[in-house]
């Protein structure tokens, strides 16, 4: 059977802030074997922590999610899809932990792969996917924050990074149809555009135009955060342009890329038996989890494009004082029998599998907590 082409295009955008702490990545440059094999990945990640740190988180976790996912040789594209996540959620906490400006770093992410007609979503925090089908957005994702009645509400209770040891990944999947749409965004788009719009915007334009207009709107509209925004769509005509760059986003530094290099080529000891392999780093970033990897793969999902990166001699961050991170607000009390939080537009999230309660409904605070919102 024929492949049904898949079109794409992803955004970032500082949205008017200093730092951009969002990052996006697309599989455009893996090789077409590797993704007739795999699928098509697609991630947008929203950092915070400040000291360049959410910068940092986002970048290093898109990156090391799409390393992850390629290498694993797993048939079961969702729980691969998982397990690259953890592995990323690993690698940051060890880095929060080594690096003391960058304790409260962290990320949401949501990553999306295509594969065979099946959708897979996976996501942590309250960046979100949306299906559109016949015009009509309808929101996959819950959001994993404090709900209306709590004095916290909107805080995060799940992100990958600093403060946790271990993250709980959400997985869903759900079979496509040809000209099915798949939208990655960021909060900072979703506090500003609905899903009706989401819907009316994607579904007459091509991917490039569509993301360029949900950007736009959310800057029109006043948006307070950076913008990500990714639109795949799943068959249906070729759009008059569709190459696109691999990766964006802000990185805090040269000593980050060395990171993200360090993590990605490092090989102690191979990938034979005996333990986990680690990131080869200097001083105290040394023993960052990384999971096994074949160099050959990895090669093929190096960075080609990281915006803004500093032209300073490469030195760790210094302990000045910032201005205060993105979106993440420090949570002070548990909450107890909330509401769930409505998204803009008045839409419900969908129920949770099973009846379980909804994600952050009478959990309690993890120790220690998450960086502030503003």
């Amino acid at each position: 059977m024929k492949p049904v082409p898949i079109y794409s295009a992803l955004l970032t955008d500082p949205a008017g802030r200093q730092l951009n702490e969002d990052a996006v990545y697309t599989c455009d440059r893996v090789p077409p074997e590797k993704r007739a094999e795999r699928g098509h990945l697609y991630i947008v990640a929203d950092g915070t922590g400040g000291q360049e740190g959410g910068q940092t988180a986002s970048a290093m976790a898109a990156t090391i999610v799409a390393e992850r996912f390629y290498d694993d040789t797993s048939p079961d594209i969702g729980e691969s899809l998982k397990n690259a996540i953890q592995t990323a959620h690993e690698a940051l906490s060890t880095l929060a932990q080594r690096v003391s400006v960058w304790a409260e770093m962290s990320t949401t992410i949501v990553a999306a792969v295509l594969h065979q007609g099946t959708l897979y979503v996976a996501h942590v925090g309250d960046s979100r996917a949306y299906l559109v089908r016949n015009g009509e957005a309808r929101l996959l994702t819950r959001d994993h924050v404090w709900l209306r009645d709590d004095e916290n509400y909107g805080s995060l209770t799940r992100w990958l990074g600093g403060g946790r040891r271990s993250v709980e990944v959400d997985l869903l999947s759900e079979p496509l149809q040809e000209n099915d749409i798949v939208v990655l965004c960021s909060d900072g788009l979703t506090d500003v555009v609905d899903r009706e719009d989401i819907g009316a915007i994607v579904t007459r334009a091509a991917p490039k135009v569509a993301a360029q207009q949900l950007v736009s709107l959310a800057n029109h509209r006043g948006t307070g955060d950076n913008v990500s925004v990714g639109v795949i769509r799943y068959g249906g005509k070729a759009p008059t342009a569709v190459k696109w760059p691999w990766v964006a986003g802000a990185v805090g530094g040269l000593a980050v890329l060395g990171v993200l290099i360090a993590l990605v080529f490092s090989r102690p000891g191979g990938t034979g038996g005996g333990g986990e392999p680690t990131a080869t780093l200097p001083g105290r970033l040394q023993g960052i989890p990384v999971g096994r990897h074949t160099p050959t793969a990895t090669a093929a999902l190096l960075p080609t494009q990281v915006t803004r990166l500093p032209t300073s001699t490469p030195r760790p961050p210094t302990p000045t004082p910032t201005p205060a991170p993105t979106r993440i607000m420090r949570p002070t009390v548990p909450a107890v029998s909330p509401t769930p939080v409505p998204p803009p537009g008045g839409e419900q999230p969908p129920s949770p599998p099973g009846g379980e309660p909804p994600p952050g409904g009478g959990e309690k605070p993890p120790p220690p907590p998450p960086p502030s919102r503003p």
